[in-house]
């Protein structure tokens, strides 16, 4: 249950903290990256964000008490 939870933080933290931070460097024209990529990548086709957010579950660490 503890790696859902991980799996979730790290999946929302992606979307919500790392993409909203590069919208607001975005919209202040510092980035020139979009945030929220929806553009393919393989080999699953799925969008770019949705692939970092996968993603960024490998660089949780789970520390149990």
């Amino acid at each position: 249950m503890i790696y859902l939870k991980a799996f979730i933080a790290g999946f929302a933290s992606t979307l919500f903290f790392h993409q909203g931070v590069l919208w607001l460097l975005y919209a202040g024209g510092i980035s020139p990256r979009a945030p929220w990529n929806m553009t393919p990548v393989p080999p699953l086709n799925a969008p770019a964000v949705i692939s970092l957010a996968l993603a960024s579950f490998s660089s949780v660490e789970v520390v149990s008490s």
